[in-house]
């Protein structure tokens, strides 16, 4: 359970990063199947 609110707290990081624009990019790519570029 460690790893899981550990990792939850990078990807809230991340989303309130002025990356947050590529981090929905990527996961709209996955989703679409798309993988990585």
């Amino acid at each position: 359970m460690t790893f899981v609110l550990k990792a939850a707290a990078q990807f809230d990081k991340l989303l309130n990063s002025g990356e947050r624009h590529r981090i929905e990019q990527a996961l709209d790519d996955v989703a679409a199947g798309q993988g990585m570029r």
